[in-house]
Parts: structure tokens; sequence; C-alpha cells
């Protein structure tokens, strides 16, 4: 699994993500390792969301329900 975005404009956290299983499911956790949201699966391994968010999280992390997980830096 691979983070393509993590970004948070204008108090909206833009989070997109690949996956090698199209039927994956991708979670995104805080750096607190608080559940944020789940990533909605866009087809073909493509997964993204984006979501109102009052501060910016910095750092998040991608994780798969089949063990896999990712972390990236929000940029801003």
């Amino acid at each position: 699994m691979t983070i393509t975005k993590a970004r948070w404009k204008s108090r909206l956290l833009t989070i997109e993500a690949t996956s090698t299983d199209p039927n994956a499911i991708l979670s995104v956790y805080g750096q607190s390792g608080e559940f944020m949201f789940t990533l909605t699966n866009r087809g073909g391994g493509r997964y993204s969301d984006q979501r109102g968010w009052l501060d910016n999280p910095q750092v998040i992390t991608v994780r798969s329900n089949l063990g896999g997980s990712a972390t990236a830096t929000v940029t801003s």
C-alpha cells in the first residue's frame, strides 16, 4: 500500500492511496493512533476521501484490513 496524497488545506483533509489488493479496506488514523475515517474504494486499487478537519493532523497512517500500512506527513 502507498499513500499518494496527504494534504490539509482550508480545513479540508484529502487522502489518496493505492493498494495491490482492489478489495482491501483502508482506514486512516491520526498521529496518536486514533481512527479518523475509512477511504472510499474507487476501483482498481485506488482509494481516496476528503473530509472537513479543524486541525492539521500533521502525520497520518493508512492501514489495510489485510495487514499493510503506510505513514505520511500531511502537507498544507
